[in-house]
């Protein structure tokens, strides 16, 4: 029986066999199409072994004594693509387009996902950060001020009080007239040094000072020269200040630095150990004409010049735990001297002027003025003078020199501006972990604290840090 074969088909016979892999070509790839694989992309065709030109079979001459029997026509069978499940690359060779995108689309997705996580966890690790270095708290208070009159006798001891003193120059200038013949000592401050012993030596009133060139100045006053003491190992000599005048008139005894020994100790075991220098320039010696001039004009610009000084004296102190009341200023000053005489006839006098300086404890002060406030003390709270300009003070009892009076009693008089503080450490602690809510109830046991605003870092935060250390007082003016 002969085989059919239809044109550009295979025989049954050239049909692989289960398990023989097809051959691949290099072939490019081309489009197939069977029925049921629309939609499907094929990379790569496995193409078959073509195979060899096959000739008819000659069937034999037929034999009419048989019957016949008529055999269907055989075809090859045709290869169906097998839908593999690698994305990639498939046993048979081929993909599925719509699978790729979709893996496509699914690998965005994860990328996606990973950046927001990574700018999620940068964002949380910089919010992180900003609190840990930037949190805390600043809180800004204006403490309380009021007006508290004083008028009474109070009592300053030992160490509640100070006694400054100091020495300077005085130069005022007055109109001047007609000439005349005049004569004046020279005047001026030496410093009185006592490197003999540890016990105190007294001079009286014109005890006699000696320049090397054999000039004589005397101390107007008597003055009390205390003993050295030992400071580390050296010896520092006890000295004290002195106003001294020429012995004569004249240019001559106007002397601006010099050393002076004490003729009245010579042949004495104390000639060396006291002596004297020049503290304040010797001046206003003078012997001749100059233009005249009214002494109650020079008195008058004096005591001007006198005033101005002891209130700039009294402005200048504090800082220190001690105030200067204008009224505690004494002075002790020389006969001004005239130096000279301008082209516009104005004369120009010098005086020596010393200042002694009763100031007052803050906290002794603050103490009567709070006894005397209104207010009720809380939280250790107290009060500190914030000026002294309107207030009066003077000694109880009228001494020469009240200044050495070991205990000062005063009659204080006047109103005194006060500005209340509060102990910030524990209003730290007493915020500490609190709400910002609870800030004016904290505030409420503060007598001192007329107002507070409050800001907590970061902005987030509810309530105070827990560590008081985090917390900032700011006190506003």
């Amino acid at each position: 029986m002969q085989d059919i074969i239809p044109p550009d088909k295979r025989s049954i016979r050239n049909v692989s066999l289960p398990g023989r892999p097809p051959q691949r070509t290099s072939a490019p790839a081309e489009r197939l199409s069977y029925p049921g694989s629309e939609g499907i992309v094929f990379d790569e065709v496995h193409q078959l072994d073509k195979p060899k030109e096959e000739q008819p079979i000659q069937a034999p001459k037929t034999d009419y004594s048989r019957p016949h029997v008529y055999q269907a026509p055989m075809y090859a069978q045709t290869p169906v693509p097998v839908k593999t499940a690698a994305p990639a690359q498939s046993t048979s060779g081929y993909e599925y387009e719509g699978y790729e995108k979709k893996s496509s689309s699914i690998r965005s997705s994860i990328r996606f996902g990973i950046t927001v996580l990574a700018i999620l966890a940068f964002a949380g690790a910089g919010f992180y950060a900003y609190a840990q270095y930037y949190g805390g708290a600043t809180v800004t208070v204006r403490p309380k001020q009021e007006q508290i009159t004083i008028s009474g006798t109070y009592e300053f001891k030992e160490g509640e009080f100070r006694h400054d003193e100091s020495v300077e120059q005085v130069q005022f200038t007055v109109l001047a007239g007609e000439p005349e013949q005049v004569t004046e000592r020279a005047e001026g401050t030496i410093t009185i040094y006592n490197e003999f012993g540890t016990g105190s030596q007294t001079f009286v009133k014109n005890t006699r000072f000696q320049t090397p060139s054999g000039k004589i100045y005397r101390i107007q006053n008597a003055v009390v020269v205390p003993g050295y003491k030992m400071v580390a190992g050296k010896k520092v000599a006890g000295s004290v200040d002195a106003v001294v005048t020429a012995d004569a008139p004249g240019e001559a005894y106007n002397l601006a630095t010099g050393d002076f020994k004490i003729p009245g100790l010579e042949g004495d075991e104390r000639y060396a150990g006291f002596y004297a220098k020049v503290k304040t320039p010797i001046q206003g010696g003078f012997s001749g004409t100059r233009n005249k001039v009214s002494q109650a004009d020079v008195a008058e610009a004096y005591a001007t010049a006198i005033e101005s000084r002891k209130t700039i004296m009294a402005a200048s102190a504090g800082g220190d735990g001690f105030v200067a009341i204008p009224s505690l200023v004494f002075t002790e000053q020389d006969s001004p001297k005239q130096t000279e005489v301008s082209t516009a006839g104005e004369a120009t006098f010098v005086g020596t002027l010393r200042t002694h300086s009763i100031r007052l404890s803050e906290e002794v002060l603050s103490d009567y003025l709070l006894a005397l406030s209104k207010k009720k003390q809380t939280n250790d709270e107290r009060i500190m003078v914030s000026s002294v300009d309107t207030v009066t003070a003077e000694p109880e009892k009228k001494t020469q020199s009240p200044w050495t009076d070991t205990v000062q009693r005063l009659r204080i008089s006047g109103s005194v501006p006060v500005t209340w503080y509060f102990n910030e450490q524990k209003l730290t602690e007493d915020l500490a972990g609190k709400s910002k809510d609870n800030l004016s109830g904290v505030l409420a046991a503060y007598t001192g604290i007329e107002e507070a605003e409050a800001i907590v870092r970061p902005f987030w935060k509810t309530s105070f840090p827990t560590e008081p250390g985090e917390i900032e007082v700011v006190k506003a003016e």
